[in-house]
């Protein structure tokens, strides 16, 4: 849900676009972004509040900085839209070249390429299995100690 509020905002997004280059105060994003003080205020303080960002101050200033979560997000956005970029092209038979640097690119379109009736059902199964109600499930069954997270 958070991420979905990032993505529908674009100011969200350049914020942390730019921070991803260098660190900004608050009066430097609103001037560089076009935007109000308190505008940039509540977008960083959201996304402060949800880790995307981390925030240091120097005696006068307060700077803000992306955190390691904003980086990884942007960098998932990044391969998403390379992706749909790909799948786009291929859908439109325009020439697409493949090199063999990005592996799960490559098993993407031979996937697409080989069994595109495979892929909609695996699609499929995705969609039910991140619904709410699953996130819930599985939310309530950790809760309950009945399974057990992981990190990878």
């Amino acid at each position: 849900m958070i991420a979905l509020k990032i993505l529908s905002s674009k100011t969200k997004l350049d914020i942390l676009e730019l921070l991803n280059k260098r660190r900004y105060t608050i009066t430097e994003l609103s001037k560089h972004l076009n935007k109000s003080k308190s505008t940039i205020s509540e977008h960083l303080t959201f996304l402060y509040n949800n880790g995307f960002v981390d925030k240091e101050n120097n005696h006068k200033w307060t700077y803000y900085y992306i955190s390691e979560k904003g980086k990884s997000f942007l960098e998932h956005i990044k391969a998403l839209k390379m992706s749909s970029t790909f799948v786009n092209r291929l859908l439109k038979n325009k020439k697409v070249i493949l090199s063999d640097i990005n592996k799960e690119l490559i098993n993407s379109y031979n996937v697409v390429k080989n069994n595109p009736y495979e892929l909609i059902s695996n699609l499929e199964n995705y969609k039910k299995q991140h619904s709410k109600e699953f996130y819930y499930k599985i939310e309530n069954l950790i809760e309950k100690k009945t399974i057990t997270t992981y990190q990878t």
